[in-house]
């Protein structure tokens, strides 16, 4: 018997298991079932790409259309200001003492901007808001010479400060006299650093992406980069025209092939745009070189072993990899990954290993995605475009004819402003974070939808079965958000208002119903904290009033807008004069006179009341001066000026008052501060260690508005406060009711226990000045012995006592 034979007999396979033709089918079986596989693999992974990317592009589009807003608020805001020092100083363009103090109040109007200057005619600047070495001429900059040959605001590209070395966006508009002739050029920039604060404004996932901002010549003038530094780049205007239209989506530079957003802004007069804002991510498509560079030797190593492994290959290979492509169209379509367990080669095994963390990782980036598209990154609550989603989603409901009211809650805390400049913006965050924690755990139950639509504003919109309780649910609300916070361990009191809408017409945007809200809020501010108002459609004209105001006030005092008045207090024994108290007003060129609790207000919450106080301070300085020019500054005249609590709690208020009492050279003896009672409430433990250096120059101190809704003793016992001014609401009627008298006598026994002295606001009858004389008032003020006057007049009463010896009426004198 012949060996093969042998072998058959004995159940051996043959040492050769097919003919070529044989392997040659199993090899063409394999690869007829593997490349398919792969392909479908290729393909179905792209479209995966495609879709992450879809969401990379909303998200970029996103961040490019917050900060061009932004770009568009800053540069109206600087045109505003380069218009009002162009109107202003353009009838007297050598008055360099007028420029000085219009471009130090745009200054501290925009501390966003880098600079403010004026150049005469010749380009040699001749004022400027910030400290400039001598002799800088601007005649060689383009946009001096253009603006002097344009009507309008015209706009630079990127240039290097010749001040501090930063690239800057420049503006300016040509100063005209009343005849009309070039008597110079007022101009402003600003640098990276306001780009960078609109970008943090914009979108809380921005570190993942790379942003330029580039002037009209394709430079870059500002840079955020994912690495961090700085990295220049320069792009053909052309191509970031072309993206900017929607020609093409991505763009080369830096060596990388980038996805891009792109937006185009006209920032002046002029044809082409003078501004572009890319936000960009790297090209991370599954066929792009260094994608397929990695890919390839996966894929040839399987083909390799596929054919090593013949017919084998069929359970090991190609099963795995319709299991694998199974797990990607699931992954395409959204859905759980199929759980398969079989034996596969070491590559395979490699590539589902590969797939199914990748799946994973998409999975958690779109929810990422997703979450950040609609949530404030610090608070955690909806954002403003969750809420507008939301809000068009209850009002189609109504065109639709569904029988619900939709009740919207615009709630904004109270004093915040002060919080974030005396404590910091980290500490502020802080605030924000627990404020929002209450607000949500509070609302949750009640199924109500809770949003951040700015700094510390907030939208809560009841659900529509929980609506006929919504000013009571609000009431409780702002008590509970009105309860001691512990943050970091220190404990710290807030009070919030709030705006009530009532939505009465379906076919209403969400931007107007948000709009009427915040009115109806800033209307309960008008009446008072930690209040609540619903919306009428008169709010609108005050909202409106306030917005005039938040824009114009700035500059309101170096446009001689602002002035001061004021008004005599009297001994109350014989009338003669004690002191004055310096009042502010506002003749607004179009709403007429403001009251400053109207205007006050506004500066408080904008940062701007430190400009008011360094303004009264110095006024009412001057005006000491000038009393003792004229001989008129008797011994012991005193004048009182009224102080903000935003101000009081604001980091630089020691040094501006300091600064300001240097400047005017007066003593600290002559000026008391009034600080209301309310803002010791709210700031006492803090203040009290600011009272104590400010004494040390002199200065005195009173409480003002004593007994007009908090009346706390334990601030009379402080060595700080020699005066108790008595608010008008209980001066009022003190002749009249029994009940008034007596606790104006007891207030009265209580300070003058502690050595303090009482004055009286708001007296206007004989009959209460000699009352209030009898009940052991110190000092008198009001109506009857003078209103608030000019400083001219102030000089005439205080001649007329120094002759008459008193400012009492000869019928209301006590002795009479």
């Amino acid at each position: 018997m012949s060996t093969a034979s042998m072998n058959d007999a004995q159940g051996n396979s043959p040492r050769y298991a097919s003919s070529p033709t044989v392997s040659m089918t199993v090899i063409t079986l394999v690869l007829g079932m593997l490349l398919p596989a792969v392909v479908s693999i290729l393909m179905l992974m792209a479209s995966t790409q495609s879709r992450i990317s879809e969401e990379e592009n909303m998200m970029r589009a996103g961040l490019v259309e917050g900060m061009g807003l932004q770009v568009d608020e800053v540069v109206d805001a600087l045109a505003q200001s380069l218009e009002v020092i162009a109107a202003n100083g353009g009838a007297d363009a050598d008055d360099a003492t007028r420029w000085t103090r219009l471009l130090q109040a745009s200054r501290a109007f925009g501390k966003q901007f880098l600079e403010f200057h004026v150049a005469n005619p010749n380009g040699d600047v001749i004022s400027s808001s910030a400290s400039l070495p001598e002799g800088i001429n601007v005649a060689d900059r383009g946009y001096f010479s253009t603006s002097l040959a344009t009507e309008g605001m015209v706009a630079s590209e990127g240039l290097v400060s010749r001040h501090t070395g930063q690239i800057a966006l420049y503006f300016a508009l040509a100063v005209r006299s009343d005849e009309e002739a070039h008597s110079g050029v007022v101009f402003a920039g600003f640098n990276g650093e306001v780009f960078g604060d609109m970008l943090r404004k914009a979108g809380p996932r921005s570190d993942g992406l790379t942003v330029f901002v580039l002037d009209r010549n394709g430079d870059s003038v500002y840079e955020h980069l994912p690495s961090g530094g700085r990295h220049p780049v320069h792009i053909p205007p052309a191509d970031l025209r072309d993206c900017a239209d929607g020609r093409r989506a991505w763009l080369e530079f830096g060596g990388t092939r980038h996805a891009v957003s792109v937006m185009a802004k006209r920032l002046a007069t002029g044809e082409a745009p003078y501004l572009y804002l890319l936000v960009s991510t790297p090209d991370e498509s599954f066929f792009s070189l260094s994608t397929l560079r990695g890919v390839t030797p996966l894929l040839l190593g399987t083909l390799c072993v596929a054919l090593a492994a013949l017919a084998a290959a069929n359970r090991r290979i190609v099963h795995p990899l319709e299991s694998l492509t199974r797990k990607v169209q699931a992954i395409e379509a959204g859905q759980p990954l199929p759980v398969t367990a079989m034996e596969s080669v070491r590559e395979i095994g490699g590539l589902q290993t590969a797939v199914t963390r990748m799946a994973q990782a998409i999975s958690q980036r779109e929810q990422e995605l997703a979450w950040f598209a609609t949530h404030d990154d610090l608070t955690g609550l909806a954002n403003r475009k969750a809420l507008h989603e939301m809000l068009a989603a209850r009002l189609d409901r109504l065109e639709e004819g569904a029988s619900e009211t939709v009740a919207v809650i615009f709630i904004d805390i109270d004093r915040f402003k002060a919080i974030n400049d005396s404590m910091g913006h980290t500490w502020g965050d802080n605030v924000i974070a627990a404020f929002a924690a209450r607000l949500g755990a509070f609302m949750h139950p009640l199924h109500a939808f809770c949003a951040r639509v700015g700094g510390d504003e907030f939208v809560v919109v009841p659900d529509a079965s929980a609506t006929h309780n919504v000013v009571r649910d609000t009431r409780a609300l702002l008590a509970h958000l009105g309860t001691p916070y512990d943050i970091n361990g220190r404990e710290v009191r807030l009070s919030a208002s709030a705006g009530v809408l009532f939505v009465g017409d379906p076919g209403e945007s969400p931007d107007v119903i948000i709009r009427n809200a915040n009115a109806a809020m800033h209307r309960s501010k008008e009446r008072g904290f930690g209040r609540i108002s619903i919306f009428r459609p008169l709010h609108l004209d005050s909202y409106m009033l306030r917005l005039d105001i938040e824009r114009e006030l700035p500059l309101a005092a170096a446009t001689g807008q602002l002035h001061m008045v004021y008004q005599p207090i009297v001994n109350a024994s014989d009338g003669s004069l004690h002191s004055f108290e310096a009042l502010m007003r506002w003749n607004h060129p179009r709403h007429g006179s403001l009251s400053p609790a109207t205007f006050i207000t506004v500066a408080e919450q904008t940062g701007h009341v430190g400009l008011l106080g360094d303004f009264a301070l110095r006024e009412a300085g001057a005006c000491v001066r000038r009393f003792g020019e004229a001989g008129l500054l008797t011994p012991g005249l005193r004048f009182g000026v009224n102080i903000s609590p935003a101000h009081l709690m604001a980091q630089d208020f020691l040094s501006d008052i300091e600064s300001v009492l240097d400047a005017v050279s007066v003593p600290g003896d002559r000026i008391t501060l009034e600080v209301t009672e309310s803002a010791l409430i709210s700031t006492g433990a803090e203040l009290m260690g600011r009272l104590e250096t400010l004494a040390k120059r002199g200065l005195n101190f009173a409480i003002d508005d004593y007994g007009a809704g908090y009346s706390n003793i334990q601030y009379l016992a402080s060595e700080h406060f020699r005066v108790i001014k008595i608010d008008k609401s209980l001066i009022d009627e003190v002749h009249l009711r029994d009940r008034m008298r007596a606790i104006v006598r007891s207030t009265v026994q209580l300070a003058h226990s502690l050595g303090c002295k009482i004055v009286a606001e708001g007296v206007e009858t004989h009959a209460q000045a000699n009352l209030l004389a009898r009940l052991g008032c110190d000092y008198l003020q009001g109506y009857l012995f003078s209103r608030p006057v000019p400083e001219t007049d102030a000089m005439r009463l205080a001649i007329r006592a120094m002759e008459q010896g008193t400012l009492l009426p000869p019928e209301a004198h006590p002795d009479a």
